[in-house]
């Protein structure tokens, strides 16, 4: 006689402490299971969108994600591991360039590589970009960073260009007495 097991499915949903059920069954030891539910493969809450990135049979979501279909061989619980995710946007300050959009989504601690599309902007010289929150650094094309736990400005610097400038000073008739 074989034994049974439960595998259960959590979720971590928005405004919710902790890890909420959503699915359940029990196997004989030896089947298989996989998740029946329909989850979500992203979703956004208060303004930051998650991607799902696997399940774990650990609540702390350490180690490697679960394979399916999973044997059954004891009681398991399986965790979804959503990562958050930001936005890098590239403010053109004035300037154009050829790219369709401004702004690229990602995952928290990725690297991140500074675009090397050059805008455009007449009458300026295009010298970098400066990140929102320290803009003593100027990061170049292919520079890199770690995506932090927020949305990123890189805003266009621009150095005008030197134009000749001149004066022409005509007199007519006038006196210059010194």
């Amino acid at each position: 006689m074989k034994n049974f097991y439960t595998a259960t499915y959590k979720v971590q949903d928005a405004n919710t402490v902790g890890y909420v059920w959503k699915e359940g069954d029990t196997y004989r030891e030896g089947e298989e299971t996989s998740p029946q539910g329909n989850y979500p493969t992203e979703k956004t809450v208060n303004g930051v969108r998650y991607t799902f990135s696997g399940w774990y049979d650990n609540e702390s979501l350490s180690g490697s994600p679960v394979t399916f279909p999973y044997t059954m061989r004891e009681n398991v619980t399986f965790y979804a591991k959503y990562v958050a995710g930001y936005n890098v946007t590239y403010e053109l300050d004035g300037g154009t360039w050829d790219k369709a959009q401004n702004t690229e989504y990602y995952q928290v601690g990725n690297t991140v590589y500074v675009t090397n599309s050059v805008p455009e902007k007449p009458g300026y010289t295009f010298e970098g970009w400066t990140y929102s929150e320290d803009d003593s650094k100027t990061y170049q094309a292919n520079e890199h960073f770690e995506m932090p736990e927020k949305n990123v400005t890189l805003t266009a610097k621009w150095k005008e260009k030197p134009g000749k400038v001149g004066y022409n000073l005509v007199l007519k008739g006038a006196q210059w007495n010194a």
